[in-house]
């Protein structure tokens, strides 16, 4: 009798953790759409601001004048702008990668390996991490070695696990460092990336 009332028990328990990771799923699924519709929303006025800026360039250089300073000013808030979508994009494939996820159609940690230009990559997350890291008064750099050159540096990886992967490195390592810097160095040899995450930190404990 006792095996079986304890037989019962773990199989109430059982039942029960199923239903609490299934009312889990459905809420964070709910999240993610809530969140979805108004970053959609910002990445396409985004475009937007930047579609203007690319009309105002095309003007410029077809002789029409723009106010002194005023292309200076223009390439800032380009940059401004490539950063929101940067981070709003990064952002959405979070948010797609969960609804999947939800959806039952990813039970474990699938890998979408892609042909990635890692000076481009690095221009990401510096474009992203850099206004976190001013908050803070630090100076944030990253640096790649090893390429032939900078402009043809190729390497197979998920971008958006990479990209995952560093922000939440680089933005714990901004949050223990109170001054000086925080560096991010690549280095690509003989077919094998090393990726290093610097700072003048506090560290941790062996």
């Amino acid at each position: 009798m006792e095996k079986q009332a304890l037989l019962l028990d773990l199989e109430r328990k059982s039942n029960a953790l199923e239903q609490a990771s299934r009312l889990q799923t459905a809420f964070l699924a709910g999240v993610a759409h809530e969140f979805r519709t108004p970053l959609v929303s910002i990445l396409g006025y985004s475009d937007l601001i930047e579609n203007t800026f690319e009309a105002d360039r095309v003007l410029a250089s077809a002789g029409a004048k723009e106010p002194s300073g005023a292309n200076s000013e223009n390439a800032k808030a380009r940059q401004w702008v490539r950063g929101i979508q940067r981070s709003g994009r990064h952002l959405l494939s979070l948010i797609e990668n969960l609804l999947d996820h939800g959806k039952g159609q990813s039970e474990q940690l699938r890998l979408n390996y892609k042909a990635v230009n890692l000076k481009s990559l690095l221009e990401d997350i510096e474009l992203v991490m850099t206004p976190q890291s001013k908050q803070k008064g630090l100076e944030f750099v990253t640096e790649l070695n090893g390429c032939s050159s900078l402009s043809d540096c190729w390497v197979m990886v998920d971008p958006d696990r990479l990209t995952q992967c560093l922000i939440n490195l680089v933005g714990n390592a901004i949050k223990f460092t109170d001054s000086g810097r925080v560096k991010v160095l690549a280095e690509y040899h003989d077919q094998t990336l090393k990726i290093v995450i610097d700072d003048t930190g506090i560290g941790m404990d062996e």
